[in-house]
């Protein structure tokens, strides 16, 4: 069933995988969003995205969405245990009429490197570490095949929005409209994002949120050209959003749930 625009009794739920090389001292307290900590990264940068989390969590929560979020250690059962979240999710949503889940993810991401001939022509890994020229593949498990994993979003017939804050994401345009799913994502394929901090998409995306809540509802298309005119966020970064093919269903809509 499509959001409509009238979004008082709809249901919204926001599920988040956290990768992580280590167990988090209280993951519970970053309970909305994946982030995928960096081997070695200095304590201050993980303060510094912890708070990023927080500030978006306390976002969508003057919205009434409903949150629910994993910790995955980067070892070879990272894809098993993100596929096995997903299905725990989703299975316990499915009866909610007019549900929409919200898968995001704020990390390091790039088009596959593995050349395995099994996998999609538009194969993208959610990674541990930035993807740099001439790497050589990971280890089979230990990062999270995306398109895989939107194989298990599609088994359920519910609405789903992704939103992506990662590198390469626009690269996920080559999947095409055949999915019925909404995708906002932070750039072009082969670009950059930046690092939590002011010139980020998720900054910009939190204060989009802010500022859209009073003219609620509003598309995805709506809250893109919203994060674009944020101040500090870069001119020349071109956030993308993929909808959903005309004859699947309509375009999705936020607005703030009735409790």
């Amino acid at each position: 069933m499509s959001l409509q625009a009238d979004t008082a009794s709809v249901a919204h739920d926001e599920f988040a995988l956290e990768m992580s090389p280590e167990a988090m001292n209280n993951p519970t307290q970053f309970s909305l969003f994946q982030e995928n900590f960096a081997k070695y990264m200095p304590s201050a940068q993980k303060t510094k995205r912890y708070e990023h989390i927080k500030r978006l969590r306390n976002a969508f929560h003057e919205y009434n969405f409903d949150f629910t979020s994993k910790v995955i250690l980067c070892d070879e059962t990272a894809h098993a245990r993100a596929s096995s979240y997903l299905y725990e999710f989703e299975l316990e949503h499915v009866k909610k009429a007019g549900h929409l889940s919200i898968i995001y993810y704020a990390g390091h991401g790039w088009r596959s490197r593995d050349h395995d001939p099994s996998r999609e022509a538009y194969a993208y890994d959610l990674i541990s570490e930035p993807a740099r020229r001439g790497d050589a593949p990971l280890p089979k498990g230990t990062f999270i095949m995306w398109e895989r994993a939107e194989h298990i979003l599609q088994e359920f017939k519910h609405d789903h929005l992704v939103i992506l804050d990662c590198c390469d994401a626009g690269f996920l345009s080559n999947r095409g409209p055949r999915h019925a799913f909404e995708y906002l994502v932070a750039c072009e394929g082969k670009k950059r994002t930046n690092e939590p901090g002011k010139h980020s998409f998720t900054t910009a995306l939190i204060w989009a949120l802010k500022k859209l809540k009073s003219e609620a509802p509003f598309t995805m298309l709506e809250l893109k050209d919203r994060i674009e005119r944020y101040e500090d966020f870069p001119t020349e970064q071109k956030p993308l959003v993929f909808a959903r093919a005309d004859h699947i269903a309509g375009p999705i809509s936020f607005a703030p749930v009735a409790k």
